[in-house]
């Protein structure tokens, strides 16, 4: 096998023992040395870590931000800086296998129009248990892990083409971000791993899950650090409206308009009568509203460089909340209402 010279981007906030044991474990991953760097970019922390790092592993190069610039753009000051063909996104918060990053490789070595490859990954402290599959996709934005908290076995041992890659484990080519773009740096948080698949796919890319690439993962250790589950459900609704609005075309949001507009009403439903904060659903909505030119404009240059129809995308994409194994029985029952209508207009998208 081919050993192409590949760079590996931790980023890290707060990280303590978990970013030790996350660099330990990549000391021991059977890709040739002088064949990959690891650049730690360290938002701001304040617990010592990067020092901590630094110290202790003289290997490892470190970038240091002085304020916490979110998961977008600190990722991209790290890709940008990086030297390698492959460009590799990794998480602090998990512990590498010895064939991680030679088997994340291999599909993208094989075919020149793999450009992401995503591990599989499984609970830390249950290793037997999925974290994730690769992603899955509504077709109303929505996104979350495949076979998350399932047990692991056969079914999820197929090397194939996934709605979303997991900015968790994540592989790119360098080429194709410079064609594409880096992380869109207005998520700040969530939902850009989506969307940067979501713009491959576009261009005529293919994403792949590879289950033979292994890492273990303490879910969601790295946003419980800073961010609450009301800050956290800000951020994905927020990114779930700005994604819609960039990707789908003119008349893919035309068709779907109706069930946007409805599910949005269940939702501000939700926020009021369930949640408590309407206001976090507002202000989601008043951030589009603020930034919606730039927002525009951004989607001028994806549709203008897209390739594919949006038959293609939409093809990976699921209908049923039911499919998500941590999916609320409030959600579920609006299974027969989305996958309807989503039958009847999947054929005209």
């Amino acid at each position: 096998m081919k050993f192409p010279l590949s760079s590996i981007v931790v980023l890290n906030y707060n990280g303590g023992k978990d970013l030790i044991h996350c660099l330990n474990s990549l000391r021991s991953i059977n890709y040739p040395k002088d064949k990959y760097e690891i650049i730690v970019v360290d938002n701001a922390s304040t617990d010592g870590s990067a020092d901590i790092a630094e110290e202790r592993f003289s290997e490892v190069k470190i970038i240091r931000n002085r304020v916490n610039l979110g998961f977008s753009a600190g990722n991209n000051i790290g890709l940008k800086s990086a030297s390698g063909e492959y460009l590799v996104v990794l998480n602090f918060d998990t512990e590498v296998t010895v064939n991680w990053l030679s088997e994340l490789v291999r599909p993208a070595e094989r075919d020149d129009n793999v450009c992401l490859c995503t591990s599989k990954l499984l609970m830390f402290n249950e290793r037997k248990i999925l974290n994730s599959a690769g992603g899955s996709v509504h077709y109303l934005g929505f996104h979350w892990p495949k076979g998350f908290g399932k047990q692991d076995g056969q079914e999820f041992n197929n090397l194939e083409e996934t709605a979303a890659a997991s900015g968790c484990s994540l592989l790119v080519k360098r080429e194709v971000l410079q064609k594409i773009g880096f992380f869109d740096e207005d998520y700040f948080l969530y939902g850009e791993d989506t969307d940067l698949t979501w713009r491959a796919r576009l261009y005529g890319y293919e994403a792949m899950y590879v289950p033979s690439s292994v890492v273990y993962h303490r879910c969601g250790a790295a946003v419980k650090k800073t961010y609450g589950d009301l800050e956290k459900l800000y951020f994905l609704e927020r990114n779930r409206t700005m994604t819609l609005l960039k990707n789908y075309s003119v008349k893919a949001l035309l068709l779907l308009l109706p069930m946007i507009a409805f599910i949005e009403f269940c939702l501000y439903s939700y926020f009021i009568f369930i949640l408590k904060a309407p206001f976090l659903k507002l202000r989601g909505h008043a951030w589009i509203l603020k930034n919606l030119r730039r927002i525009i404009q951004k989607r001028s240059r994806i549709q203008n460089m897209r390739r594919v129809h949006d038959s293609r995308i939409v093809s990976l994409f699921v209908s049923e909340f039911s499919e998500y194994e941590g999916a609320p029985t409030l959600a579920r029952t609006l299974d027969p209402i989305l996958k309807t209508y989503y039958c009847m207009v999947s054929g005209l998208i």
